[in-house]
């Protein structure tokens, strides 16, 4: 995964679409939605390869979005976004991200985030953006007092009011920059056949 790149992973024909793409994320409306990859054709190794790949001509250095696998030291350049909380301790949750709760608005580490939809569930799960302004925090600064926590919440329903709602669906990727744009996802309901 950390080596795929454009001269590792060339797409001659598409490398400057891709390009362009990466031009409105990072300096445009800062975001930009890939559709219609036709997933089923490919294994999910071949997937991520894909998705990894493609990502790498949008935006070339990917971020570690995690320093464990399965309990042990790793490198993790993926992270999958599934509902993971059927039958665990919610102690072993790390948060909403792997549980089918609403995710409000927030942003990740990174400039940019790719997120690829592998599959759609039953029900729900709408990704939502909204534009802010950089008011990144940093550690050294103190908690927040309860005014900070209140222009937090205003900036929160500001961006409910004022969001936009993808139609993300399976074989598409969402590019967005996360220096200027907060995401969130609504909850969603899995059935067997759908997740």
């Amino acid at each position: 995964m950390g080596e795929l790149s454009p001269a590792t992973f060339p797409l001659p024909k598409l490398h400057r679409a891709l390009r362009e793409i990466s031009h409105e994320v990072h300096n445009g409306h800062g975001f930009k939605v890939l559709r219609g990859l036709p997933v089923d054709k490919y294994t999910r190794e071949e997937n991520v390869i894909i998705y990894a790949g493609l990502s790498s001509h949008v935006a070339p250095i990917r971020g570690r979005q995690d320093s464990t696998w399965q309990g042990k030291p790793a490198d993790v350049l993926v992270a999958h976004v599934k509902d993971l909380s059927h039958g665990r301790d919610s102690q072993d949750i790390p948060g909403p991200v792997v549980t089918a709760d609403k995710q409000v608005f927030h942003t990740d580490a990174g400039d940019i985030i790719a997120l690829f939809c592998l599959s759609e569930g039953e029900s729900g799960g709408e990704s939502f953006l909204a534009s802010y302004r950089d008011c990144k925090r940093s550690a050294k600064i103190p908690p927040l007092t309860e005014a900070q926590a209140e222009a937090l919440d205003a900036v929160h329903f500001t961006a409910e009011e004022n969001s936009i709602s993808l139609d993300f669906h399976k074989g598409d990727i969402q590019f967005a920059n996360n220096l200027s744009i907060l995401h969130a996802r609504a909850a969603f309901t899995d059935s067997i056949e759908k997740q």
